[in-house]
């Protein structure tokens, strides 16, 4: 398991955080978004292709 001194942001990602994406995704702001795949996990990922 990673420690968070090992994730870019230096924290774990809060549920608000991933909360405001799923606000953003359905909102009128994000129609021109599609068939992307979006991770939120601070930078922890990086490297990874989804």
């Amino acid at each position: 398991r990673r420690t968070v001194s090992e994730i870019p942001i230096g924290r774990m990602v809060e549920p608000e955080e991933v909360a405001s994406l799923v606000l953003f995704l359905v909102s009128e702001k994000a129609s021109a978004i599609t068939g992307q795949t979006i991770a939120v996990e601070g930078g922890a990922g990086r490297g990874v292709n989804y």
